[in-house]
């Protein structure tokens, strides 16, 4: 696997971990949108997986929006092969 892929694969899942959150909240990305004043553009790209170097500090707003702790949105990560104890 290339650094690219694991980039491409952490960006999935971090998406993926915000999107099933907003859904659990019952909140349009709109909502959210205007909670945080973050764009609807770049949530959209960050659930779909396609916003390239988003800030660890979006991500943080996001979750902290969304009720997630920190570990709660990155424990997705942790059953990559690339995090996993040799």
């Amino acid at each position: 696997m290339t650094p690219n892929d694991v980039k491409d694969e952490i960006i999935k899942k971090l998406g993926a971990t915000l999107q099933v959150a907003r859904t659990k909240k019952k909140y349009s990305i709109a909502a959210l949108s205007n909670i945080t004043g973050i764009s609807i553009s770049y949530i959209s790209q960050l659930e779909n997986g396609v916003r390239q170097n988003a800030s660890i500090l979006i991500y943080l707003e996001l979750a902290y929006s969304l009720d997630l702790k920190p570990s709660e949105l990155f424990s997705s990560l942790d059953d990559m092969n690339v995090f996993k104890s040799k």
